[in-house]
């Protein structure tokens, strides 16, 4: 990840990471690149007070990594190390990894910075032109494409943003 989009990275005990049986590879990633402690779409992640409390959520072992802006949790899955988000007792599909997901972020941020400086309150009134969230989509439909099937989170992050 480009650590100019964004000012902190929540970096996550390994110690805990290791607890959760995750792939050697998310471990690596989430312990020494981690993830950004806040970021568009108004996401929290990392929050210290409870690393990685873990749920289980139709019968899916999952650890919180941080939490949305409607405070719906963001987690892994300890067993596939799919990101999900849960919404009521539904997972919906974020990620495949959690380097996959940052990327996302990352790349979501550069559309959103992109359309903030044509108008500075697109983010906030949730009217975000195609023209720029198009580098996004195109990103998606070649790295991530099932984040983009109905009930995904991103589906349903870009119909918030109006788009079009």
């Amino acid at each position: 990840m480009d650590a100019a989009i964004f000012d902190n990275y929540s970096k996550y005990p390994i110690t805990r990471l290791s607890e959760l049986g995750l792939h050697l590879s998310t471990t690596r990633f989430l312990s020494e690149v981690g993830l950004p402690e806040w970021c568009a779409p108004n996401m929290y992640l990392g929050e210290e007070d409870c690393w990685l409390p873990e749920l289980l959520i139709q019968n899916e072992k999952v650890a919180v990594l941080g939490s949305d802006r409607d405070d719906k949790q963001i987690c892994i899955s300890t067993t596939s190390n799919q990101v999900f988000r849960l919404n009521n007792s539904n997972l919906d599909f974020v990620a495949t990894n959690p380097a996959l997901f940052g990327k996302a972020l990352e790349e979501f941020q550069i559309c959103i910075n992109a359309a903030v400086e044509s108008n500075d309150s697109a983010f906030t009134d949730n009217n975000i032109p195609s023209v720029f969230l198009k580098p996004f989509i195109m990103w998606l439909t070649d790295n991530e494409p099932k984040a983009l099937i109905k009930g995904s989170f991103w589906q349903s992050t870009l119909n918030w943003l109006k788009y079009t």
